[in-house]
């Protein structure tokens, strides 16, 4: 990059943030950190908004998650309400992990306010998916993004007891635990599949 390329790259990274919350002013959605969040028809929704520092290029990462999922896995972890945190909060930092739903790179061109309404838009078409989405299709789709054993544990076994499937979440705790798989979080100095699975057999 020239260096005006680089003094207008850095333009349009201080400028974005406030277009972007001007641009979800009038949408459901609401801004944090430069992601977006919703809560819509009972699905979590966020998108992450990545401003390329060298280049004209956003890349938009999109997580959609049924909101049924969460109060099942800040239980397991003993952590109660924590689930009506924030939906940010509920995002970034200790969090359930799951597989993007959609992440597509876009051409912003330098220009903050038409970035800003362009992604909005995108992420109402994502936002608007959920209307017809079953929670099925989350199971599958976190169960097809694994690329090694246990990766999306936590996405799968909550969403399972979610589904009332409680005895193959329990016994995916089972099989994760004999595999020397903490299922991706550890609290108290516990893993989360021995938890997880104790919570199922409360209930």
């Amino acid at each position: 990059m020239t260096k005006e390329e680089r003094a207008a790259r850095k333009d349009f990274r201080a400028a974005f943030p406030k277009a972007l919350t001007a641009a979800a002013k009038p949408t459901r959605f609401v801004t944090a950190k430069n992601c977006l969040y919703d809560d819509r028809d009972g699905w979590f929704v966020a998108v992450g908004v990545l401003l390329d520092p060298s280049r004209t290029r956003t890349r938009l990462v999109a997580h959609v998650r049924p909101m049924a999922v969460d109060p099942i896995f800040w239980d397991a972890l003993g952590l109660g309400e924590e689930w009506r945190r924030p939906l940010w909060r509920r995002h970034l930092g200790l969090a359930l992990r799951d597989p993007p739903f959609a992440d597509v790179d876009i051409d912003d061109a330098n220009d903050a306010g038409a970035a800003a309404a362009r992604i909005l838009k995108q992420a109402e078409q994502w936002a608007a998916a959920t209307a017809s989405l079953p929670l099925g299709d989350y199971l599958e789709r976190c169960r097809a993004a694994e690329k090694r054993p246990f990766q999306y544990f936590a996405a799968v076994a909550t969403t399972l007891i979610a589904l009332g499937r409680k005895e193959q979440a329990l016994d995916l705790c089972r099989a994760a635990t004999a595999a020397g798989s903490n299922g991706g979080y550890r609290q108290n100095g516990r893993n989360f599949t021995e938890q997880l699975a104790e919570l199922i057999e409360r209930r």
